[in-house]
């Protein structure tokens, strides 16, 4: 009886007993797995690389490099390089021909010179006309123009002075076709720019060949004119994009000064223009 109680007493006392194995288990922390990141408990372990980021954070993206910053004046009318064409109506002012008296020459012997039957003076009448306009723009002051322009004034013939004291009388004889071809330079006077420079003053000289045709072609004159004149031109707001780059208008005044071509003495003429009309830059 004493023997069985003490065999049921120890192996009750060894299987309270801990073994290695349960306080490894219990006492110390299991060492990690081959593989496997050991980090210390509170803290979460980073993500292997490769692996996608977890959801709710958005991968960074690329800075992009600034967009180039756009050329100043790249599309404003009047820069270096540019054209610019116009058209436009034009009133050529009234010229004086000259005046040229009618002489006769007496038979009889010994009666002297000649003597004058009449007087005669005529001039070119105003009239309108038109002009087209190409310029090439050198820099953004000086600029280079060629043009051609049409007018027919009528020629007015005024007869006094009559030797048998007949009232003097004024008519239009024919109509004189011109043609006129000329260069010229063209300043523009950058500090009397106005509305932010689409506003534009400028001054202008220039010399060209002047064809002057009669009616039924009978007879043509030829000569040369110079001007001098100034002006101004408006653009309106330029275009963003395409070929023409703005619209405007343009006026100007000229003083016209001609040589040789159709005259009543043979004398130099001179004349004024006024033109104005609607401009094209690109």
């Amino acid at each position: 009886m004493k023997a069985w109680m003490t065999a049921a007493l120890a192996a009750a006392l060894l299987a309270a007993w801990p073994g290695p194995v349960q306080a490894a288990s219990q006492g110390t922390p299991a060492e990690p797995a081959v593989g496997q990141v050991s980090t210390p408990q509170g803290t979460k372990a980073p993500a292997p690389q490769g692996t996608k980021p977890t959801q709710g954070t958005k991968p960074a993206q690329p800075a992009k490099p600034p967009a180039p910053p756009p050329k100043p004046g790249s599309r404003e009318p009047g820069r270096a390089g540019s054209f610019e064409v116009s058209a436009q109506a034009l009133w050529l002012g009234a010229a004086s021909l000259g005046a040229r008296n009618a002489t006769l020459t007496p038979n009889q012997s010994g009666s002297g010179g000649r003597y004058t039957l009449f007087n005669s003076s005529g001039e070119l009448a105003a009239s309108p006309g038109f002009a087209a306009t190409v310029g090439y723009h050198l820099t953004r002051t000086l600029a280079v123009e060629g043009e051609f322009s049409y007018a027919r004034p009528p020629v007015r013939v005024t007869v006094s002075g009559d030797v048998e004291n007949a009232e003097g009388v004024s008519f239009d004889g024919e109509n004189l076709a011109q043609y006129v071809v000329e260069g010229s330079f063209v300043a523009h006077i950058r500090r009397l720019s106005f509305s932010r420079g689409r506003g534009r003053t400028f001054v202008s000289a220039g010399v060209g060949y002047r064809r002057e045709v009669h009616d039924g072609n009978l007879t043509i004159d030829t000569g040369q004119v110079y001007h001098a004149g100034g002006g101004l031109k408006y653009f309106f707001k330029p275009r963003a994009r395409g070929f023409l780059r703005a619209f405007g208008i343009r006026a100007e005044a000229r003083v016209l000064f001609g040589v040789g071509g159709f005259s009543f003495d043979g004398e130099n003429t001179q004349t004024f223009s006024a033109r104005g009309g609607a401009i094209v830059a690109f």
